[in-house]
């Protein structure tokens, strides 16, 4: 069962995460050698309803900067929930 995260986030708050959204293209490359590793948890994003970038250990990918800059920023943000 996925975990959520619920609460409020301030007008300051949801200005930036509306901003780190917009900011990322969600484009990834993939790596050419990557682990075998299993991941037993998983990160995903969805913006609108529609999913946009996920992320799990060994995956290989490898977001651009706008993306991982996007995506630290709303972590931090969600992390503080």
């Amino acid at each position: 069962m996925p975990r959520t995260r619920v609460g409020k986030l301030s007008a300051t708050e949801l200005a930036r995460l509306e901003a780190a959204i917009a900011s990322a293209t969600w484009h990834v490359d993939y790596a050419k050698y990557r682990c075998m590793a299993e991941a037993m948890t998983s990160t995903s994003y969805s913006v609108h309803g529609k999913p946009v970038y996920s992320a799990k250990m060994c995956d290989g990918k490898i977001p651009d900067e706008a993306t991982s800059k996007a995506v630290i920023e709303i972590d931090g943000i969600i992390g503080a929930l």
